[in-house]
């Protein structure tokens, strides 16, 4: 009875996916992506190689941290430390619109 429940759902739901789709239709989503990654190349290798040259332990990455955290402060957010100085967490805010 479980393996018959399970195919009707499986069967419904894929179903469902085929003909949520429309025809033609073409999101511009993955264009503006990697158009941007491609544009963005140099900075996030950049960035990447400086991370991983720091070599800091899992939890204990200030440095790593703090580079991220000048990148998004360059790039228009607003990080948020926490109440912990030793603490590697951040949160971020968007301050300027994209467009």
């Amino acid at each position: 009875m479980k393996r018959l429940i399970y195919l009707i759902l499986v069967t419904v739901i894929s179903i469902s996916t085929v003909f949520a789709q429309k025809k033609g239709a073409k999101s511009l989503q993955p264009e503006i992506t990697t158009n941007y990654l491609d544009a963005s190349f140099k900075t996030y290798d950049r960035l990447q190689k400086e991370i991983w040259s720091y070599a800091e332990l899992g939890f204990l990455e200030s440095k790593s941290s703090k580079a991220l955290q000048e990148h998004l402060k360059s790039n228009g957010f607003q990080v948020s430390l926490p109440a912990c100085p030793e603490s590697t967490y951040f949160h971020t805010h968007r301050l300027q619109t994209c467009g």
